[in-house]
């Protein structure tokens, strides 16, 4: 379950009932939130979340159960579990004020791991391509040299077809860029 997943299920909802700002419908005070009434609308979406995440687990339970027996299908049930309803595809970049960037449907993950990362987008029928920022250049000797650490002017690309940016990072020695690529 990722976060631009959770999100969009709750807009979905709350356009359901034509409600796009809720602030205004949120207790403000320790009696309101006593006399607080849950609107339908977000019922309906915490069943929807509570359903993906109650599939979730099953896929997860499955592989616990069959991990020292079998594997190569608990790594099969654990990919289905995490790649759960989850479609990896294009969308706008909106980088911090240090040029990062993380793509919303992207899952959460302790470590930027290359191979951890590729295992998951393999099972979204899809590739890592990495790229780092070049030595020599303006942007490398402005964030090494001069230690700024902001890469707001670094516009890695990929020049594969069907390629989109998933990340951006300045958080190792060298910055980082992946790509989600197309499996042919």
């Amino acid at each position: 379950m990722t976060p631009n997943k959770v999100m969009l299920i709750l807009k979905a909802h709350a356009l359901e009932v034509g409600k796009t700002n809720s602030s205004n419908t949120l207790p403000k005070t320790a009696q309101q939130a006593l006399d607080f009434r849950v609107d339908d609308w977000i019922v309906n979406a915490a069943t929807v979340l509570a359903q993906d995440i109650s599939k979730m687990d099953a896929g997860i339970k499955c592989a616990l159960q069959c991990i020292d027996k079998n594997p190569q299908l608990a790594k099969e049930y654990l990919l289905e579990a995490i790649a759960h309803e989850t479609k990896l595809e294009p969308v706008e970049v909106k980088r911090d004020s240090q040029g990062c960037w993380t793509h919303p449907d992207l899952p959460f993950l302790e470590t930027l791991s290359f191979d951890k990362i590729n295992g998951w987008l393999h099972h979204l029928n899809l590739k890592l391509a990495y790229q780092s920022m070049k030595k020599g250049t303006h942007d490398y000797n402005q964030f090494v040299v001069e230690q700024n650490r902001n890469i707001s002017l670094w516009e890695p690309t990929c020049n594969v077809e069907g390629a989109f940016l998933i990340l951006i990072d300045n958080s190792s020695d060298e910055p980082i860029a992946f790509f989600a690529v197309p499996l042919s």
